[in-house]
């Protein structure tokens, strides 16, 4: 079957790193959505807090027009305290439109913005009082529903706003160490998994690296042995991949260069046998003819010389081999 080795690469990659990217991707994903409603309530809280503290300030701002009627008469204060009503009731309604909607009050905040609109309806309510009184100036009336809206509702209502106020406050700096944390542990959790990620990696190369080099390596050796003349050499690789089938290509070119070189073997064997027979029979008849024979061979130098040729001219063949004519 071919590609086995890039099959093999592959389900390890999925084996080994893929279920830890899964994992990893998982923690950062949760970490980032954590990271994402901290910012959120963050982002709450800070709406919240701008929200009380404005409304602390319209509130002690609220019983001074009254305050300041009763001293001077001046009817301009009237048109102020409108204002200040109108300012203020845009923040209670801010915190029913926006705040409750969003999930973000607790049922003691709720509870304590309806002690804050039953207080603000009475302060609106004793403040139109007094500004209905025509002289007050030294008017008894008019500071004993001043004095009414300062101590029963007033002064109670400011202190229940700047306690929210703390809390909002510490619930900001909460928010913000919650989100600084997350933030540190999706950074700590990429990193940790960058180092784990190097490290599956450097196994991954040098594992494959030698389960694929031992068996290149066998072939290496059983290619230079079979290069030396072992054609006999056979290559066992059980890999069952593409490796295998070089191992098996490379066997099966051994087996054929063996039997080939025993052929030949053989041939010239049989052809050596028949020279020599040749040979033999040559010197046989030569040694007996009648004749002197000398074969000289293309540089003139003797390398046959017969017993005639011994008698004829009076050398041993020994005296004249190998020499020039």
């Amino acid at each position: 079957m071919p590609y086995k080795i890039r099959t093999k690469l592959i389900i390890a990659f999925f084996a080994i790193i893929f279920p830890f990217l899964l994992i990893t991707g998982i923690i950062a994903f949760y970490n980032q959505n954590e990271m994402h409603k901290f910012h959120h309530a963050l982002s709450a809280v800070t709406k919240k807090m701008q929200i009380v503290g404005q409304m602390q300030l319209l509130m002690t701002m609220a019983v001074m027009p009254a305050n300041d009627y009763i001293i001077t008469g001046d009817k301009k204060y009237i048109e102020k305290f409108g204002n200040l009503a109108r300012d203020l009731e845009k923040e209670l309604n801010e915190l029913d439109t926006v705040l409750a909607p969003a999930g973000v009050l607790t049922s003691e905040e709720k509870a304590l913005i309806k002690d804050l609109k039953i207080a603000w309806l009475n302060i609106k309510e004793l403040s139109g009082r007094i500004f209905a009184i025509q002289n007050p100036v030294a008017s008894k009336d008019a500071a004993k529903l001043m004095e009414e809206m300062d101590y029963k509702w007033s002064y109670p209502a400011i202190e229940r706003l700047k306690k929210w106020h703390e809390i909002d406050e510490i619930e900001y700096r909460t928010a913000i160490e919650r989100t600084q944390m997350t933030w540190v542990q999706s950074w700590t959790v990429m990193l940790i998994g960058a180092l784990i990620m190097l490290a599956l990696g450097v196994f991954f190369v040098f594992y494959y690296s030698k389960l694929f080099v031992r068996p290149i390596k066998v072939i290496h050796n059983g290619a230079d042995t079979i290069a030396g003349g072992d054609f006999k050499t056979r290559l066992v690789l059980k890999t069952g991949d593409e490796i295998e089938q070089m191992a098996n290509a490379m066997n099966k070119m051994a087996a054929q260069l063996d039997s080939l070189y025993s052929n030949m073997q053989a041939m010239v064997d049989e052809r050596t046998a028949e020279l020599k027979e040749s040979e033999e029979r040559f010197r046989s008849v030569s040694e007996s003819a009648p004749d002197a024979i000398i074969c000289l061979n293309g540089h003139g130098i003797i390398y046959f010389w017969n017993n005639k040729a011994e008698e004829m001219f009076g050398y041993k063949a020994d005296e004249v081999m190998n020499r020039s004519m």
